[in-house]
């Protein structure tokens, strides 16, 4: 989606879309909604403000991009760190409801960095050689037609990585989560 619509909407797009399914969770009464608005939905607009950072960060650096993209990993572990004791003090004194939609308004203030991403970055670095600019749009013709591509699902190794990786984060993510003391 970053490559087709650029890495500034996609974010802006993740954003509103994680807002909308936290405040959507503040009013599920039942698991099966938390799993469509929370699950989906917030796990939908999440990985799409996830996933189009660390692309924006890869065109932005070029020399230094393995620091760039290590201060963004630790960032989000250096959130969950911090994010864990707020959201125990907004559980203790105001309702799950209420810490759903605090969280759907740091969801939303999240997409605002967005605006500033360049959807023209790549062209105006001067490392890019014309075959890859060639190469690019070559890419950018066969893609055209093609949304997701779901042929990497074909390769074996990707498909226990993505897999495990998945399971991972999973877990890892409640763990996380529940670090606070009661």
């Amino acid at each position: 989606m970053s490559e087709k619509f650029s890495c500034r909407y996609v974010s802006m797009i993740g954003a509103v879309t994680s807002a909308i399914g936290l405040v959507l969770s503040s009013f599920a009464n039942s698991i099966i909604i938390h799993y469509l608005t929370y699950g989906l939905l917030f796990g939908f607009g999440s990985s799409c403000v996830r996933t189009s950072s660390f692309l924006v960060v890869a065109k932005y650096f070029d020399k230094r991009r393995p620091f760039a993209t290590g201060i963004l990993t630790s960032g989000a572990g250096l959130g969950l760190f911090v994010l864990a004791p707020v959201v125990r003090a907004l559980l203790d004194n105001f309702s799950l409801e209420n810490t759903f939609r605090f969280l759907a308004g740091i969801a939303f203030v999240g997409g605002i960095p967005a605006l500033t991403f360049d959807p023209n970055v790549e062209q105006d670095n001067p490392n890019n050689s014309n075959s890859q600019l060639e190469e690019e749009g070559s890419r950018k013709e066969r893609k055209t037609k093609i949304i997701v591509d779901c042929s990497v699902w074909t390769v074996p190794a990707f498909t226990v990585f993505a897999l495990a990786l998945a399971m991972d984060r999973f877990g890892g993510a409640i763990t996380r989560m529940h670090l606070v003391s009661k």
